[in-house]
């Protein structure tokens, strides 16, 4: 698939029901009686840590397509290397206002909704939403809320909440972020008392000074914060 061409973006899990999986053919010398042997697979982009193995040997199991998985650590780094001409990628998982910015760009193909009969078992709360009014475009593959993790042996008294968390002294420079500028800014306008969608321009300015002062205390801006964690660089 080349960048002329509208990109998909599709739930891995309702990828069975695809019809057009990238294939790659192997010779079988060169008897004109034999068929080539077709090697059936579907190419991922998605951040890193939201499946495992086991959910790729299951799918291939039971549909003998076989998943080649390649991450991104943010979504504009995702935007921008398909901006600048990656492409092949079967199935794309961003977050949701992303599907907005590359609806904008003519990066996406409507969805054929008849290769995708187990859309009708998605929870109707998680459809038609704001970035995607008719999920023409896209369809949820995953729901979750951003939240704090932190070593309880090692912070008392316990974090309570994003203010907390961003006016303790005691944790200057072992605190890490998600690589994300909307969840950055989300915590801090929540931090503030403020909504994440807020489109206030004096509380927008608000955030940006906190941000510019907070950005000494983060040890890192990361979204894999696990190794950190268990090392002990972060608290």
């Amino acid at each position: 698939m080349t960048m002329s061409r509208k990109l998909l973006i599709l739930s891995l899990l309702l990828a069975a029901w695809i019809t057009s999986c990238t294939r790659s053919c192997s010779a079988l010398g060169t008897d004109q009686d034999h068929e080539p042997e077709v090697e059936k697979k579907i190419n991922l982009f998605i951040w890193g840590d939201y499946t495992s193995k086991a959910i790729f040997s299951e799918f291939e199991r039971q549909t003998g397509i076989k998943v080649v998985e390649s991450n991104f650590s943010s979504n504009e780094e995702m935007l921008a290397k398909l901006q600048a001409g990656a492409d092949g990628y079967d199935l794309i998982i961003p977050s949701d206002y992303m599907v907005t910015v590359m609806r904008q760009l003519d990066l996406l193909e409507p969805l054929n909704k008849a290769n995708v009969p187990n859309a009708n078992n998605i929870d109707p709360k998680l459809m038609s939403k704001a970035f995607d009014p008719d999920n023409t475009y896209s369809l949820p593959y995953s729901w979750a809320v951003t939240g704090i993790v932190f070593n309880q042996k090692k912070v008392h008294p316990p974090i309570t909440g994003y203010g907390n968390l961003f006016l303790r002294d005691d944790i200057k420079y072992r605190i890490g972020l998600l690589d994300d500028s909307r969840e950055v800014i989300g915590s801090v306008l929540k931090s503030m008392g403020q909504s994440v969608n807020t489109t206030a321009d004096t509380e927008l300015h608000a955030a940006k000074t906190a941000l510019i002062k907070l950005k000494r205390d983060v040890r890192e801006f990361t979204s894999y914060p696990t190794s950190l964690l268990l090392q002990g660089d972060l608290l």
